[in-house]
């Protein structure tokens, strides 16, 4: 008989961290922004193509049935959406409305194979889908949301994959409130999660290692980061930040690979911060960047 000997190869997890950078523009102009493969272990990133953005934050989303990296641009309304390739190559569409209307929180559902974001109008905040066709993006209202958003910073989204379910965090400081809510698609109507008073949710990621949610929180205090179970709404705090994110030009994502939170942030128009932390708050690394780095996506 031949001998047995058992496989020890392993499946090990891969994690390619996506992002976009640049400095800020004249006022009403914008700038060409280089899209990188980002390094984290020396936050330098190398260069895929530019196209023309600000930094205003902003979410962007991989679609992992083509390939392809998609964000809205950000300044003067979200009218163009761009989707570029890990080839380079930059293909925009225009909104089909031909109205200036904004665009947050931009995300790939792999369970519908769709693209979905939140229509940001004051006082009547929406989950919408994305489409494309030809060179047009279109959108449908899919749900309203429970909250509204109506603040600088932008709404944040983000998805369980193997669900399909939406979470995504809004702010309307004219009632001083916030909220987390979800959405599955095809539901009729979103969920609340939790919602709150005196504070902002800045950066809501979706951790498939253990299926918690995680943010940044803003109050009286200096910003946290906090850990929102989806099933019973409740939040933890987990740690006081030992630096500060700009709420308006700032970006986050989750490298499940690592379990690392990553977030960047800007000091002044041309330079920014890159810091990984765990999945208890504590800061792994925390680095000083000649750019800002926006858009942040993982792609597995």
């Amino acid at each position: 008989m031949n001998s047995c000997k058992k496989n020890t190869n392993k499946t090990t997890c891969s994690a390619t961290v996506y992002g976009y950078n640049g400095s800020w523009g004249t006022s009403g102009g914008y700038l060409n922004t280089s899209l990188g493969i980002i390094n984290p272990a020396t936050a330098t990133a190398t260069s895929i193509c530019t196209f023309s953005s600000d930094v205003y934050s902003n979410q962007a989303t991989y679609n992992t049935s083509d390939h392809c990296y998609y964000m809205f641009k950000t300044g003067g309304g979200s009218q163009t959406l761009y989707k570029i390739s890990l080839s380079g190559a930059v293909t925009s569409y225009s909104n089909a409305s031909g109205t200036s209307i904004r665009y947050d929180g931009l995300v790939y559902s792999a369970a519908a194979n769709k693209l979905y974001g939140i229509k940001v109008v004051p006082g009547s905040s929406a989950i919408v889908e994305i489409s494309i066709s030809g060179s047009l993006f279109t959108e449908s209202i899919v749900a309203s949301t429970i909250g509204t958003h109506y603040w600088a910073s932008p709404a944040t989204c983000s998805i369980n994959n193997a669900t399909g379910d939406i979470f995504y965090a809004l702010r309307n400081v004219t009632v001083n409130s916030w909220y987390i809510e979800k959405y599955h698609p095809g539901a009729s109507s979103a969920t609340l999660i939790d919602s709150g008073t005196n504070a902002g949710i800045l950066g809501l990621r979706f951790n498939k290692n253990d299926n918690m949610l995680y943010a940044m929180q803003e109050g009286a205090a200096p910003q946290k980061m906090i850990k929102i179970d989806p099933v019973s709404g409740t939040v933890t705090s987990l740690a006081t930040l030992g630096f500060v994110v700009n709420n308006e030009f700032y970006s986050s994502v989750i490298d499940a690979c690592s379990n690392r939170y990553i977030v960047t942030s800007s000091i002044d128009t041309a330079s920014g911060t890159f810091s990984q932390l765990d999945m208890s708050g504590a800061v792994l690394q925390h680095d000083t960047v000649n750019t800002i780095y926006q858009g942040l996506e993982v792609a597995y």
